[in-house]
């Protein structure tokens, strides 16, 4: 196992392409806390930025971080791993290279060369590829699969979405703990599935969100369609789902109940204004024009082009993208470590399990007796460790000194 500079772990081998600052101050050692390393996931970063946070970051900058068919098991297997260590308590997902992408999806390209060698769907089936006894001997006219990422038609008997976490390892996941999505760019079709399925979501200002499977002529049967309906309604999902749509904004996903928060970067310091508050209004505004004025002589002066103006423009943007970027890893880490801090862990994870009767349209009092009632995860904790010490903290004005769950 390798460790670059900034402290992220390199499963796969070899050095990562790029890494997001964010994580410029992850331990450089898997911590002693845990009980087991991470399983290895390919062309992923794995980090502990935070005491008691795990951060995921998808890492095929290349290629828009399109999740391969070798990363979807995998990635299972990560998220599985997460909700059984117990100095772990929050996760976050996020895309590497910066502001272009959290992930486009699924690799078409893949998907291209095994539909080419004839093996249809089965390239993702099951998200990672593995396949079955019975998948193997499955006759071609009982092939039900399609897919944003691969995921096949459910039978009444049939487990296998639930079982394997669906696209990503996230997109039907039901799980322990919470996972918060980082979305630094684009978000499309299978990513799109997985952060739709997030506990919470906190997205760049100029990310990007769609599913455009039907326009390559698959579908998003990864666990999105429901989801989709049950948070932003049936026209709203109609929209996106059947147009094919890829540019709809963070602030729509915000006014659609998808997103969070939606993060801008701050603003530079040469940017920033060093008025002093005692100025009047028209003297800011004489300064500003002035300033205006003088930096456009300069740009003539140096004989500047429209078309090197434009450039320079772009790079400007661009910057400003980076710093969105980082700053939207930076507050889905806050967020995590707020959570991994300050809350009880197994009160973070009973009342997941509460709001996850709801995400599955379960029964309110069906649910509440899932959850509270005999041999149900609220009944494991009432009265333990957590329990006593957060109402004893309370009592006597002091942070609570949580223990990690054993539930």
């Amino acid at each position: 196992m390798n460790v670059d500079k900034k402290g992220l772990y390199n499963l796969v081998g070899g050095p990562p392409s790029t890494t997001t600052s964010a994580t410029a101050g992850s331990s450089s050692t898997i911590p002693t806390s845990l009980r087991s390393a991470p399983p290895p996931v390919p062309d992923t970063l794995i980090a502990f930025p935070r005491p008691h946070v795990l951060l995921v970051t998808l890492n095929r900058p290349a290629h828009l971080n399109a999740v391969t068919r070798a990363q979807h098991a995998a990635l299972h297997r990560l998220w599985t791993w997460f909700d059984a260590e117990p100095w772990l308590r929050c996760a976050v997902v996020t895309g590497g290279g910066g502001a272009r992408a959290f992930s486009a999806g699924a690799d078409l390209k893949e998907w291209d060369g095994h539909l080419s060698s004839g093996e249809g769907g089965g390239q993702v089936r099951r998200e990672g590829g593995e396949k079955t006894k019975e998948e193997e001997e499955e006759k071609p006219g009982e092939d039900h699969r399609a897919a944003s990422g691969g995921s096949r038609r459910r039978s009444d008997d049939d487990d296998d979405e639930d079982d394997h976490g669906g696209f990503g390892g996230l997109s039907n996941r039901k799980g322990k703990k919470p996972v918060l999505a980082a979305v630094n760019g684009l978000c499309l079709g299978g990513a799109m599935e997985m952060v739709l399925n997030a506990d919470m979501v906190l997205a760049r200002e100029g990310a990007t969100f769609g599913l455009p499977e039907v326009r390559v002529g698959v579908v998003a049967v990864a666990g999105a369609l429901p989801r989709l309906v049950r948070t932003a309604g049936r026209q709203r999902a109609a929209e996106m789902a059947l147009l094919g749509g890829t540019d709809y904004t963070a602030e729509e996903m915000r006014a659609w109940g998808i997103v969070n928060r939606v993060v801008r970067a701050a603003p530079s310091s040469s940017s920033s204004s060093s008025t002093s508050p005692s100025s009047s209004p028209s003297t800011r505004e004489d300064s500003t024009q002035s300033a205006t004025t003088e930096k456009k002589n300069k740009r003539e002066k140096r004989g500047f082009t429209e078309q090197e103006q434009q450039k320079r423009q772009k790079q400007r943007e661009e910057k400003e993208a980076e710093a969105a970027a980082r700053a939207t890893v930076d507050e889905a880490l806050r967020w995590a470590g707020i959570l991994a801090a300050e809350c009880s862990p197994d009160s973070v994870i009973v009342s997941r399990e509460g709001l996850l009767g709801g995400w599955e349209a379960e029964d309110p009092q069906a649910s509440t007796r899932r959850v509270a009632g005999a041999g149900g995860p609220y009944r494991r904790m009432d009265g333990g460790d957590n329990m006593r010490e957060g109402v004893r903290a309370f009592v006597e004005k002091r942070k609570p000194a949580w223990q990690d769950s054993k539930l």
